[in-house]
């Protein structure tokens, strides 16, 4: 695919409006940078660029003063930073832009992108951060991918996708996917896990991350995860909220038989692209031969479903769901906001499917719906 796919953030990323900043925060070769120059091609406005990973660029957003940001500001009418993460001070250096940035006559608009979501940023939080505004870009969504292309497309490629995951460069070559992956896993992806997030047994994180790829789609709890990647439970702890802090893991935790009641220790834990969890055990084997499959399926609707709150910009909370007496085979799910509830369940078959999950029959009252791959593609909005 040569030309560039319509994202489903893009409407929200364009409603801020100055003095606000926007900062777009996700995996790296989600799309940011890709989606942040198709907007900038719209506006078709003056802007300049400062990219964090050069020292030079570093520099000048460090300011000795008022005076300082307001020239800064008054560059252009669009300013974009690039790989804000890597700039020790963001968080403060973004306070003062969209600080003086609201007493401007005529405001800039303010683009920055990020690999990290800014809760890693250091520094003390200041009232000017209700100008700053995070929003997530996930890898495509089959949504996207059926709009932008067709659901025969997606259907014809969900095997793919279930593989190699959905970040942009892997849709647009999938015969060439798995060297991709192994490079971004291998040189980029643990390069930047340990720069910023000051890792020190790089050798335990990879014992968990590789533990947690073959676990897919079973329950897991931080004493297990402890004893069995040789990590002490604190360091354990510490890592599962780093990785979701960069977007390499959503934490799925579980509720207990009473859906008022608090969640319990135990959680699954999936990954954000598939491909990162294949690229890391080494196994692009075709999702047909998989003893595993059941595991991948369940990652991959779990994040669909992931993406689709994030477009919606609703505030559903995801949780597992299954009573002692249920099948340990069979998690399903529930999504919460305020009193209202839906579930979903994921099989393999269309005969599975025809079977009401054995978690939900608690709750009878609450609308469910299966999702299988044969079936997919119909409940895809193209």
């Amino acid at each position: 695919m040569s030309n560039f796919l319509e994202r489903d953030l893009e409407p929200a990323i364009t409603a801020v409006a100055p003095p606000a900043a926007v900062v777009l925060v996700g995996l790296r070769a989600s799309g940011k940078e890709s989606l942040v120059r198709h907007i900038l091609k719209k506006l078709d406005e003056p802007c300049v660029f400062y990219a964090c990973t050069t020292p030079a660029d570093l520099d000048r957003l460090w300011f000795e003063n008022r005076e300082a940001v307001e020239a800064f500001l008054l560059q252009a009418p669009i300013i974009v930073i690039e790989d804000a993460h890597l700039a020790p001070d963001i968080r403060l250096t973004l306070s003062h832009l969209v600080n003086v940035n609201e007493t401007l006559e005529k405001p800039s608009r303010i683009f920055v992108t990020a690999s990290t979501s800014l809760a890693l940023a250091k520094g003390v939080r200041t009232p000017a951060e209700k100008l700053i505004v995070e929003q997530q870009l996930w890898p495509f969504s089959t949504a996207e991918l059926a709009r932008n292309r067709s659901k025969d497309f997606v259907q014809a490629n969900l095997s793919n996708l279930l593989v190699y995951g959905s970040l942009p460069p892997v849709v647009e070559d999938f015969e060439h996917a798995a060297d991709f992956l192994v490079d971004y896993v291998d040189y980029r992806m643990f390069r930047d896990l340990y720069n910023l997030l000051v890792i020190r047994n790089r050798k335990g994180l990879k014992s968990l991350l590789d533990l947690l790829a073959r676990r897919i789609g079973t329950e897991v709890d931080d004493g297990e995860l402890s004893r069995e990647s040789g990590l002490c439970l604190e360091t354990v702890r510490r890592y599962l909220q780093l990785l979701e802090l960069v977007y390499v893991i959503k934490i799925v935790p579980t509720y207990s038989q009473g859906l008022r009641r608090p969640p319990i220790d135990r959680k699954k834990i999936y990954f954000t692209d598939l491909g990162i969890r294949n690229a890391l055990i080494r196994d692009f084997s075709p999702f047909a031969e998989r003893a595993n499959a059941a595991g991948l399926w369940e990652n991959f609707v779990v994040m669909e479903r992931v993406k689709l709150h994030n477009t919606l910009r609703d505030a559903k909370k995801l949780f597992l769901i299954r009573p002692q007496w249920s099948d340990p085979r069979e998690s399903d799910f529930i999504e919460l906001e305020g009193e209202d509830a839906v579930a979903f369940a994921c099989r393999l078959t269309r005969e599975k499917a025809e079977e009401h999950p054995t978690a939900l029959t608690a709750y009878p009252e609450i609308p469910i719906r299966v999702f299988t791959p044969e079936t997919y593609t119909d409940d895809v909005e193209g």
